[in-house]
């Protein structure tokens, strides 16, 4: 706990606030701003969202120095609004990771890795896994568990990208030159033939550091596609960074 460069402990941030808190009730909020990592947990968004109804001046921004701004920017183009997608991967049987390492490198990657070891896990009664196919620039842990994986430049993504919602009916402009070298075109079509046949069970997912394009096209080909992520929920309490601009409690911050 910090109060500007001076440690300061929890009782000491206890007693300031409860020395301020009743101006700034009186006051609806009014000056007090609270700056928070992306939030996933939905315990503590519920706690957020009350403060923020019980106090509708307050500020509540999210804000990290390795952003998802490209992914809020990718839906705004779609959607007309930045959100954060949350998804469901316990309805997936078929899984396309377009450079996205969801297990270890994405809010929510904690439930996103149980739900992904619980699908993986053959249990007695016939039941299969669920397939994986990464398509990425570097190695990840997605890349590692995958049934089957092509490296490609960072750059190729959003061509990938481009074809496969041209084949799965998304009507957008092709890119030329056809798929990047090292992916075979009977594989592609295989992914193709899957999506489409587990249709409502498959899961698509673009990296963090695709450009908002990348984004777009995956979030509007579900909505297209019908795969499970439309099944999941969207959050408004996605906002872009701003600065703060606050009487109080600004330089109070906690690590």
């Amino acid at each position: 706990m910090f109060r500007g460069n001076n440690i300061q402990t929890w009782d000491h941030f206890l007693t300031a606030l409860a020395q301020e808190l009743p101006e700034v009730t009186a006051a609806d909020g009014e000056g007090l701003a609270i700056l928070t990592e992306t939030v996933t947990s939905p315990t503590l968004a519920a706690q957020l969202d009350g403060v923020m109804k019980s106090l509708p001046k307050a500020k509540w921004h999210q804000y990290q120095p390795l952003s998802r701004d490209n992914a809020r920017e990718g839906a705004r183009q779609t959607l007309g609004r930045p959100v954060d997608t949350i998804y469901d991967f316990s309805q997936a049987e078929i899984i396309v990771s377009l450079d996205a390492d969801f297990l270890v490198g994405m809010p929510g990657s904690l439930r996103y890795a149980r739900q992904f070891a619980d699908a993986r896990r053959v249990a007695t009664g016939g039941a299969k896994m669920s397939r994986v196919y990464a398509i990425e620039s570097s190695p990840t842990l997605v890349g590692a568990v995958s049934d089957h994986r092509w490296p490609v430049k960072a750059r190729d993504i959003e061509r990938v990208a481009r074809l496969m919602a041209n084949e799965l009916g998304e009507q957008v402009a092709e890119p030329g030159g056809g798929l990047p070298a090292g992916i075979p075109t009977e594989a592609f079509n295989a992914i193709v033939d899957e999506l489409e046949q587990y249709n409502g069970r498959s899961l698509v997912i673009a990296g963090q550091g695709q450009p908002a394009e990348v984004h777009s096209l995956v979030m509007r080909s579900i909505a297209r596609w019908e795969i499970s992520a439309r099944r999941c929920n969207t959050s408004i309490r996605s906002k872009p960074a701003r600065s703060i601009i606050a009487r109080r409690w600004a330089n109070w911050s906690m690590t």
